[in-house]
């Protein structure tokens, strides 16, 4: 019995296995098809409810927030770097030894 099996089990697992790929292969392009159908009827069609046109408004956004918050950035570290450049003058002048000549007489 079990050489029967072995003999068998190969054979379907083979053909089985050949029409799961095939049905995989299938679907996955018919996916391809419908998905590439929607993303060029929203392209001809300028929708604004189009995957395009909605990943374009997030970006922009995205990118607006983005270029604030790097100009805060910026100004913060030119507002640190003005406080530095203050203090390391301040610390320069402490150090001067100031000579004062006495009236002669």
């Amino acid at each position: 019995m079990t050489g029967l099996i072995d003999v068998i089990a190969p054979e379907i697992k083979e053909e089985i296995g050949g029409d799961i790929q095939a049905e995989l292969a299938n679907t996955k392009l018919y996916i391809l098809k419908v998905v590439d159908n929607k993303l060029s009827v929203g392209k001809d069609e300028g929708s604004e409810n189009s995957w395009a046109n909605v990943a374009d408004k997030h970006v922009q956004a995205k990118l607006g927030l983005v270029s604030s918050e790097v100009e805060s950035v910026q100004k913060a570290i030119q507002v640190s770097r003005d406080a530095v450049r203050e203090e390391q003058d301040r610390e320069s002048r402490r150090n001067n030894i100031v000579f004062l000549q006495s009236p002669r007489k």
